[in-house]
């Protein structure tokens, strides 16, 4: 019979007291002997046992550590109720994986939880061994898996992504293939190698619903993690070996030398662990939208009188979600009760003191321990904002070049592994607890947060946190200083902290004997002694607790802040927020004009290896009115507000207890209430590029309406200037003159904020959300708080939207300028508030890792909020009007688009950047091009005055031209079928291939007996073409569609949307990456630029330099963003080496051979270098069911189309997608709904069927025409290549993560030695019909 487990234990006493000196000698003789002692610590039971001994890290048994084995693992997936959190949440449909020796424990369990539920008990415990199945091996063995389905009525599978196994072990169901899954009471068998350490995903392989009906919605998913050659595993706890779990220590082998021991466990920890020192392991499972519900009785509002219950959709880490919801119903209890009067609920979610500690894995280290996190995206929509306050870690593994981040975005499918900087604590050792979340607000509020505690004094597992709840041991790590003891004095994290359990956080103390008296308007308390005694050896102002005090002897930037609000405009015509928040200097602060005025984010400049001190000043009102977006604030007077805010920042050095902005844990609320004043201290400790800040108190509810930062980090001595007037200095604008010591630029700062709320200038709400629901999506999209509506653009053709040249002139968001040839950085932050964005400029482009010179360049970068970018703009742009822009269609009719002006003469208004002349680009290969710099762009056409004026120049110019492909293109109309269920687009647009012609050669080769190249009856493919790094590319285009355009019937939607828009019958190509004069060969009309669009009937030359090899680039138009690129003006350009020669030069398949001579005809190929396959994949579209312009395909799952007669009428289901989720998705014009049972069985889909030789070399380009922002993510079973998205050299996947809008990856692998059909696919499935852009690589000899 199942026993149920109490949640708490009685309180323990603690240990006396001893005196210092014999403290001292305990101490000295304790660091002298731990580091000797195995970690095979006895404890208490374990996940899972082995039968190894302690020879295994000494003695003869060592050696046999790295000989590879097969690790043999039982598993079953079996039905499970997953409780979710103490307060009743609960999945009854929930599912999991487990293995074979845990099933009768997980069996009662199951049966105590389903008679709770019978009897609809709120008391519903959690269970440990109820958590995402991980399995480990390492690099080298091979894992078998015995696996048995239990759960009754569908077909299940273990598809693992990892690679190089045979495909009879895919655990799918795909083509041609052996069937990999099994129905209930089936067992199946599968043997994986564990070829490179890292992380891979496992989920269902059967079911790809990632609806309600689904299995990886409810948890059926797991991982496999490779660990280095010969580790061992052991449980944190015990020491004990485990099997599985997601927080276990790991020991490798030492191939390294060993691991140097450490003695002093306060000295200051290296940046990168040893390879061959132990590390904390932590798993991190993200998992979406899981419906879950619960039986407790509502709770009454205490503002409203009406009875509330929590929400019924969370997300999830490991299984566990901690609502904010479920802790405010808890807060309004405690008020009813009278046990609670001065919280009003957000700065108090996150509050260990108020609540306890969360449902949701609280990971535990010891201050210095090495941490490496493995994050894993289970799906099945989002793509989630990975953020760990306090902590930083290299963009690459292992790759110490590549940038330093905290945040970061991943979507469904992918893993990502986090060697954490320094340790836990990092740097300065800060102790305490640091929360991880998502930082996607929406995700943050409905569960998914969790946290890390760093650790200042051992924990033998006898004493309490303050509410009582048992401690857990936790053993050193073997080689590590070991952590003083406690004392009654110094009774470590977090009982030296003066909390009341059941009540508010505490204020951050003020240790008057050391730093006097508090200082008046501040809001610090007195410490206490047992406060003061647990400080560092140094205590200053805004870092107390830290282990190591922040350094003094660098210099000090200090910052007076104010925290406000303000009537903020965002564009001239009219649309403005009353009560937007904001960061300001003080000193800059102008009396509020009581009218919408222009305003922008806070910046605050700052110079690497320094010290900000900022003091901040909450002067918010302490009441705002409700708006149709938020309800007021406070709700009532029986919610209380001492309105605390905060300046929580990334990246930096700090101490999380002083300094965090927030109120995590059993940590201090480090945040100044109305009018008083707060001081925080950071370390900028290195080129950290951007330090974002923003408040974490009611960041729900203030960061959308504008509070949020950026210190941008410049080289030591740098000064900082207005562009406009080089003597005035200027540290709080967007744009500035950086002079440093060594190089001097350009620096714009751009941030992108969505779910901002906003009104018309007649006081109407713009798309609030209902019922104030502030989980809905809904507000608009600003750049630097500004935006230029295309819908208030009116009376234009769609080409002259992003045009100068009209009575709307430039656009409302910021204008950055520039001269030719300047050192110019970008620095892009999102500051609000839930989606991801994708961040364009045409003309401009820069290194993926800005420091990295052998990555490939690119123009285009995926966001989400709280991530940051530093962009080192190569110096090879044109002059002309550049425009930057938020790719996806939405953002882009909401105005998040701007214009970067690039001069070639001098400006009265624009001084030029002092200092030595700027470093040219290593495109000019002679210094008689650097002469020329101003004709730069003479490779991409012809320029005959410029030949008048420099003939020697031009003439050397030229010989870098090593030849002109010319291709001929027509835009058409064109009707696409996309799969043989009938689905079309009747209103379809293609570019058509009407000949090319290849340099050296007269002749232009055309299609024969028909019209395009890429159209054969129904069958069309989107533009594919192909060039050779050196060559010159002319683009013919010639505008065949009809003159009068209307949109189509039920057209997929946008926010703010108009119905009654006009369609442009202009077209054009535009390229981005490739070199180009943006003034007349980017295929747009921007600015002050020629419209290089072209009308009816016109034909116009668009010349493109490939000046390296960039692989494949997206093609599209911009003569109507609105309309043509959903109905099929997308294409690719592939740009190879200049030794490779394609078998064909147009399509999306090709062999790609060696050749020493590319253009002689006469010569042979040589050898096979790889083949060439493309993919374009498409978002947004509006299909219909055989040509029938009223009957849509709807693109909400699970309603079949029918016969609609007004297109007025909302297409059933659909009302409530989101926009970025809105209309149905392709790849290369063609989809395959999949649906149950038969799913992904279909031995000839629509879409292509990509054939490949075993054992040979492929080159998969992915390549966005997508419409929507949301971003994609792609897989292929059974392959795996370097992973571009995090480091060049580091890591290998089998996943491409968040592709979105202007986007491509280039994935170079070998095909497997096994043959059969291995499907490629997207890695969402919460969307249109269930999963439909998938399809077949087939392996075959």
């Amino acid at each position: 019979m199942f026993v149920k487990r109490s949640s708490k234990s009685d309180c323990r006493q603690g240990r006396e007291s001893h005196s210092l000196v014999y403290l001292m000698l305990v101490l000295l003789v304790v660091s002298l002997l731990l580091p000797n002692v195995s970690a095979y610590e006895s404890g208490s039971r374990s996940t899972g046992t082995d039968s190894r001994k302690n020879d295994h890290w000494t003695g003869s048994r060592m050696r046999q550590r790295l000989i590879p084995q097969t690790r043999l693992y039982e598993v079953s997936a079996i039905p499970m109720p997953i409780v979710m959190n103490s307060w009743g949440d609960y999945d009854a449909r929930g599912v999991m994986f487990a293995l074979k020796q845990n099933l009768e424990y997980l069996s009662g369990y199951r049966d105590y939880i389903l008679a709770q539920l019978g009897q609809n008990s709120t008391d519903l415990p959690t269970d440990p061994l109820v958590q995402p199945l991980v399995l480990r091996c390492n690099q080298g063995d091979k894992i078998h898996v015995k696996f048995t389905n239990q759960i009754p009525g569908i077909q299940v599978g273990m598809h693992p992504y990892l690679y190089g196994y045979d495909i009879k072990s895919d655990g799918s169901a795909v083509g041609n293939n052996p069937i990999g899954v099994v129905s209930a009471g089936e067992m199946t068998e599968y043997t994986w190698p564990c070829l490179r350490e890292g992380t891979y995903l496992i989920s269902d392989g059967g079911t790809y619903d990632g609806s309600p009906a689904g299995t990886v919605v409810h948890g059926l998913f797991g991982a496999v993690i490779v660990e280095p050659k010969g580790s061992l595993w052991t449980d944190p706890t015990t020491g004990k070996p485990v099997v599985e779990g997601a927080h276990v220590d790991i020991h490798p082998y030492p191939l390294n030398g060993g691991c140097p021991k450490r003695h002093d466990f306060y000295a200051e920890e290296d940046q990168h662990s040893h390879p061959d020192c132990p590390f904390r392991e932590f798993t991190l499972f993200f998992q979406d939208r899981v419906a879950i519900q619960n039986n407790r009785a509502p709770t009454v509002d205490p503002c409203t009188a009406e009875n509330q219950t929590g929400i019924p959709v969370v997300n999830v880490f490991n299984y566990r979600s901690e609502p904010m919801k479920n802790r405010e119903l808890a807060l309004w209890r405690m008020i009813a009760d009278g046990q609670i009067s001065n919280v009003n609920g957000e700065e108090q979610h996150h509050s260990s003191w108020l609540f306890g500690d969360p449902a949701t894995p609280v990971f535990r280290a010891y201050a210095g321990d090495p941490v490496r996190y493995r994050v894993i995206d289970t799906g099945v929509t989002e793509t989630h904002v990975f953020h760990l306050h306090g902590h930083q870690w290299s963009s690459g593994r292992g790759d110490r070049q590549s940038d330093i981040i905290d945040s970061f975005s991943l979507s469904p499918l992918t893993t990502w592994d986090l060697d954490i900087h320094f340790g836990a604590g990092s740097r300065l050792k800060t102790i305490g607890d640091v929360i991880l979340h998502c930082h996607l607000y929406v995700h943050f509020e409905t569960g998914m947060w969790s946290m890390m505690r760093v650790i200042d004094r051992y924990e033998d597992g006898r004493y309490t946190y303050p509410d009582g709840t048992p401690i857990p041991k936790l053993i050193p790590l073997p080689g590590r200083p070991h952590p003083p003891y406690k004392t009654e004095l110094q009774p470590g994290y977090p009982n030296f902290i003066a909390g009341t359990p059941g009540q508010k956080s505490p204020r951050v103390p003020w240790p008057v004997e050391i730093l006097g008296k508090i200082p008046e308007g501040s809001d610090y308390r007195p410490a206490t002694e047992v406060e003061v005694a647990s400080m560092n050896s140094d205590p200053q102002v805004g870092n107390l607790f830290t282990l190591i005090p922040t350094p003094r002897n660098l210099e000090t930037h200090f910052f007076n802040v104010s925290i406000m609000t303000r009537d903020i405009e965002y564009n001239k015509y009219g649309w403005h927020y009353p009560y937007g928040h904001m960061f300001a200097a003080a000193e800059t602060v102008k009396p509020d004009p009581g009218r919408p005025a222009r305003y922008e984010p806070f910046t605050m400049r700052v110079t690497q290896k320094s010290v900000s001190v900022s003091q901040y000043t909450n002067n918010l009102p302490r009441t705002i009115p409700a708006t149709p977006f938020d309800k007021q604030f406070p709700r009532c007077p029986t919610v209380a507000s001492e309105g605390e805010a905060g300046m929580h920042v990334h990246l930096v050095k700090f101490d999380v207890l002083s300094s965090d902005g927030a109120s995590v844990g059993w940590n201090y609320i480090s945040g100044a209430r109305f009018g008083k004043y707060l001081i925080n201290r950071w370390w900028i400790d290195d080129a950290l590029g951007h330090v974002f800040f923003h408040d974490h108190l009611f960041a729900s509810y203030r960061q959308k309406k504008g509070l949020y930062g950026i210190a941008p980090v410049a080289p030591t001595g740098s000064k900082f200037l207005n562009p406009h007037n080089l003597k005035q200095e200027q540290r709080h604008n967007s744009s500035a003159v950086v002079i440093g010591p060594e190089e001097s630029f350009r620096e714009q700062v751009l941030f992108i904020g969505d779910y901002t709320p906003a009104f018309y200038r007649n006081g109407t709400a713009i798309r609030p959300p209902p019922n104030q629901n502030v989980l809905a999506d809904h507000g608009i999209v600003v750049t630097n708080y500004r935006n230029e509506p295309l819908i208030e653009r009116k009376g234009l053709d769609p080409s002259e939207w992003f045009s100068s040249k009209n009575k709307y002139g430039d656009p409302s968001t910021p204008l950055f300028e520039a001269y030719r040839g300047d050192n110019v950085i970008i620095r892009l932050v999102q500051g609000a508030h839930d989606k991801p964005h994708s961040f364009e400029m045409h003309g401009m482009r820069w290194q993926k890792f800005r420091d990295l010179a052998s990555v490939n360049v690119t123009n285009q970068q995926v966001i989400g909020i709280s991530e940051g970018f530093t962009f080192r703009v190569q110096s090879d742009y044109s002059t002309g009007d550049h425009l930057y822009k938020l790719g996806g269609v939405d953002d882009l009719w909401l105005g998040g688009w701007g214009i970067t002006r690039v001069y070639d003469t001098p400006q009265k208004h624009l001084p030029r950047i002092p200092g030595p002349e700027q470093k040219v680009s290593s495109f000019y290969h002679s210094t008689l091009l650097r002469d020329v710099a101003k004709y730069r762009y003479a490779h991409t056409r012809s320029s005959d005055s410029l030949a008048r004026s420099r003939p020697g120049a031009i003439s050397k110019f030229k010989s870098k031209v090593s030849g002109e492909r010319k291709y001929f293109v027509t835009a058409k109309r064109q009707e696409i079928v996309y799969n043989t269920d009938g689905w079309s687009d009747p209103y379809g647009l293609i570019y058509c291939l009407t000949g090319y012609q290849e340099p050296r050669s007269p002749k232009i080769i055309k299609p024969k007996n028909r019209e395009c190249f890429n159209v054969q009856g129904n069958k069309v493919e989107p533009l594919i073409i192909r060039g050779l790094v050196g060559e010159r590319i002319q683009l013919h285009l010639h505008n065949g569609l009809p003159k009068q355009l209307v949109p189509e019937p039920f057209a997929v939607p946008v926010p703010v949307n108009d119905p009654n828009r006009t369609v442009s019958n202009r077209v054009s190509i535009h390229a981005p990456l490739i070199q180009h004069d943006v003034r007349y060969d980017d295929g747009s009309n921007v600015g002050y630029n020629e419209d290089s669009t072209v009308g009816p009937g016109d034909t116009r030359i668009y010349s493109w330099y490939a000046d390296q090899h960039l692989g494949a680039l997206p093609l599209q138009d911009h003569a109507d963003i609105r309309n043509h690129k959903h109905h099929g003006l997308i294409g690719a350009l592939v740009i190879l080496r200049a030794h490779e020669v394609p078998e064909n030069w147009i399509g999306p398949v090709s062999d790609v051979y060696f050749s020493a001579d590319v253009y002689n005809k006469r010569s042979n190929h040589g050898r096979l270098l790889y083949q060439d396959k493309v993919m374009i994949l498409q978002s947004g579209l509006r299909l219909f069911q055989n040509n029938s312009a009223n009957t849509p395909i709807p693109y909400a799952t699970g309603f079949p189309f029918q016969i609609l007669s007004n297109v007025t009428t909302p297409v059933p289901g659909e009302t409530g997608v989101d926009f970025q989720d809105a209309g149905l998705k392709a790849v290369n014009y063609r989809n395959q709904p999949a649906s149950a049972p038969i799913w992904l069985q279909n031995k000839s889909p629509s879409t292509d069927v990509f054939c490949a030789i075993p054992g040979t070399q492929q080159m998969l380009r992915i390549v966005s025409g997508l419409d929507k922002s949301r971003p994609q993510s792609f897989h292929l079973h059974g392959h795996a290549w370097l992973d571009q998205l995090k480091a060049p050299q580091h890591g290998v996947s089998s996943v491409n993560n968040a592709i979105s809008t202007g986007g491509s990856v280039n994935d170079e692998f070998t095909a497997s030695n096994s043959t059969g059909d291995w499907v490629y696919r997207a890695g969402w499935l919460n969307a249109e019909y269930l999963i439909e852009n998938w399809g077949i690589f087939r392996v075959h000899k």
